[in-house]
């Protein structure tokens, strides 16, 4: 029985390794797409602009360059797919930006100071993931308690329509499911 397991295991991953792998591309719209080549062009003439200067100073215009694109390019992708999630993704990557240029800011700090100024910059990171994180739960929960107070709603309205019979009540039933049906349409509209 052992020997079959472990052939019908081996079989299996065989199969499922062999087999051509799903895939769904995405194709990006022309805004998305010059959004992000605007950003990278912004950083390479922001780059450019760091040159003359002296490393440390250098150092901190290509970081902010650097988080500056990051920022854009999050902010392009987020209009692009236009949902909590994306928009909550696009908030810890500014936060990954602004991190990462305060720990080269903090770099040009020794000793004491610049452990304390990692450290600083470490928690404000911690804390705007944490806030998207929570924003991004908050905002499905609230949209989680609207559909079920709507449904209960529509519900309700098609349960009115029972006092009637025949035609009316047809008629009733049309009607309530126009209005939601509208309503729907409407508030999707608005969330665009």
């Amino acid at each position: 029985m052992k020997v079959n397991f472990k052939l019908a295991l081996i079989s299996s991953i065989f199969i499922f390794s062999s087999a051509p792998a799903l895939s769904f591309t995405y194709t990006s719209s022309p805004e998305y797409t010059a959004k992000v080549e605007e950003a990278e062009s912004a950083f390479l003439s922001a780059r450019k602009a760091c040159e003359p200067l002296p490393e440390q100073q250098k150092s901190i215009c290509i970081a902010e360059a650097r988080a500056n694109e990051d920022r854009l390019k999050a902010d392009a992708r987020a209009e692009e797919i236009d949902n909590p999630k994306a928009r909550a993704e696009a908030l810890i990557k500014h936060a990954n930006a602004d991190f990462e240029l305060a720990k080269t800011k903090c770099d040009v700090l020794e000793g004491n100071p610049k452990e304390v100024c990692i450290k600083r910059a470490a928690l404000d990171h911690e804390e705007r993931v944490n806030i998207a994180k929570v924003n991004l739960k908050s905002e499905e929960a609230q949209r989680e308690a609207v559909a079920k107070i709507r449904s209960a709603e529509y519900q309700l309205e098609i349960k009115r329509c029972d006092a009637y019979a025949g035609d009316e009540q047809a008629a009733c039933i049309k009607r309530v499911k126009d209005t939601f049906r509208s309503n729907q349409q409407r508030e999707t509209f608005s969330k665009n």
